[in-house]
């Protein structure tokens, strides 16, 4: 509800900070002046009339903000989203947003923890924006950067950044073309940095030399927990390197779970692999 008072039955309170801003980006973006023309001016409204695009705390703040898959030319930056205090959840993925005006908007997220930044061809350029907002992040657990065409000097960006954070809990960079040379990077990464427990990179052309620099940042990590690598094309040298480190450390292995599928990696170096993860639930997955 959008007032000076207390909230009727069913409506939801959004307070004037909130409002605010959310009629600032209305009038930067036709695309949300169309989608909160009845919302953004009316005296009452249900969260239900909101849709999934914003959500409100019980003091009117914004907590999260849902853009994806909306085609955006603009939206406000910093003086804007600096006001937004508790906003915990941004979508922006798919919005093709050009990467200075997503680096304007994150530039200022001071208690974000959710980032949504798929699909929109940010590049190697876009990658060291990402990058630079990660390293002076401190509230982020989640990074979502699959399909931004970020190669293997993107991953280099983001790798740089992943050294001195020590909040990212996931990174989600599947399809994104980094190589070995963008594994290697990201496997670098994995000795300074321990707290990351999940990294998605499936469909990255990630090879044997690939999967031999992870395996080499798995056995100093002490927080990856599962990699996700299917549909590269790490072969039986890839999962055989990834076994030795894991023979190696034995029970000190904090990785758990690596999704292997589709990588032509043969039954023998497989059955391995699934010795080395001393998981049944691996080996089944892997085998069957």
């Amino acid at each position: 509800m959008v007032n000076d008072g207390a909230a009727s039955a069913g409506s939801v309170f959004v307070n004037a900070i909130s409002l605010s801003a959310l009629r600032a980006m209305a009038e930067s973006e036709p695309v949300l002046a169309k989608k909160w023309s009845d919302v953004i001016s009316s005296s009452g409204t249900s969260q239900e009339a909101w849709g999934d695009s914003v959500s409100f705390d019980s003091n009117g703040d914004i907590t999260a903000l849902n853009l994806g898959g909306r085609r955006l030319r603009s939206l406000p930056g910093a003086e804007v989203f600096s006001t937004l205090h508790q906003l915990t959840s941004l979508n922006l993925g798919g919005t093709d947003l050009p990467p200075g005006s997503i680096g304007s908007v994150i530039a200022s997220l001071g208690s974000i923890e959710t980032l949504h930044l798929g699909g929109n061809g940010l590049g190697a350029s876009g990658a060291k924006i990402v990058a630079d907002f990660l390293a002076q992040n401190s509230t982020l657990t989640a990074l979502d950067l699959r399909y931004n065409d970020l190669g293997d000097s993107g991953a280099a960006a983001v790798a740089a950044a992943l050294e001195s954070n020590a909040t990212l809990r996931r990174l989600y960079a599947e399809g994104n073309a980094l190589g070995d040379a963008g594994a290697g990077a990201l496997a670098r990464a994995l000795a300074a940095n321990s707290t990351l427990a999940e990294i998605y990179l499936g469909g990255n052309d990630v090879g044997p030399a690939g999967a031999a620099a992870l395996a080499d940042g798995i056995a100093t990590n002490m927080g990856l927990e599962k990699l996700y690598l299917e549909g590269n094309m790490i072969g039986p040298g890839g999962a055989d390197a990834f076994s030795g480190a894991l023979e190696r450390l034995g029970d000190d292995a904090v990785l758990k779970k690596l999704y292997v599928d589709n990588n032509n990696i043969g039954k023998e170096a497989m059955q391995r692999l699934a010795r080395a993860l001393n998981s049944s639930e691996q080996i089944g997955e892997m085998l069957g």
